[in-house]
């Protein structure tokens, strides 16, 4: 699959590429996403969603940082090449279709 070129093959079929869709809708909608849901997202139990959260942190796909409006929340934003990297897997499957 061409997506593989853009995404390692171990991330399409990871709970961290649902992650990765879950931040990229995100900020489409301009919604604010907090490491709570995005551990929703990816349907997985909390502990394991908290340890690929902290991958994706360190593989530089998002960045976390306190909510200034809620001291016990944590919000996560995609990086810029995250939603370029989405956009243009986004981008192959319209062509696909």
């Amino acid at each position: 699959m061409q997506g593989n070129k853009i995404f390692n093959a171990k991330i399409m079929s990871d709970p961290k590429f649902e992650m990765l869709l879950e931040l990229f809708v995100a900020n489409f909608d301009k919604r604010r996403i907090s490491v709570g849901d995005l551990c929703a997202a990816s349907t997985v139990p909390l502990s394991t969603a908290l340890r690929h959260v902290e991958a994706l942190e360190e593989q530089k796909f998002l960045v976390r940082a306190p909510d200034p409006l809620d001291a016990r929340r944590w919000l996560v934003e995609p990086t810029e090449k995250t939603l370029n990297d989405v956009e243009a897997l986004m981008g192959l499957f319209i062509d696909i279709y």
